[in-house]
């Protein structure tokens, strides 16, 4: 049962303002971007990101991303779910 149900129409309607990306890195002809600190095996998601012409990469990899969470290497602000949510609603 859902307590909510006007809380879930919003989430809906916020979802759909959003367009998805999944496994393209390594596909976008973008060279992978130097950012200091972020792991080797990880500068494939901003060249991704890059590359598709995303102004925003949501991610939960706090382990990876997390020093980056609210900065913008490589010219893509990165978010946690829980800062996207927030500027969402």
């Amino acid at each position: 049962m859902v307590k909510n149900s006007a809380a879930v129409a919003e989430l809906h309607a916020l979802v759909s303002l959003l367009e998805l990306h999944t496994g393209l890195a390594g596909r976008t002809g973008v060279s992978d971007p130097e950012v200091p600190g972020l792991p080797e095996k990880d500068r494939p998601v901003i060249s991704a990101a890059v590359g598709l012409g995303c102004s925003v990469l949501i991610t939960g990899d706090s382990r990876h991303f997390g020093a980056f969470f609210g900065h913008a290497p490589g010219g893509i602000r990165i978010l946690s779910p829980r800062m996207a949510a927030e500027e969402l609603l």
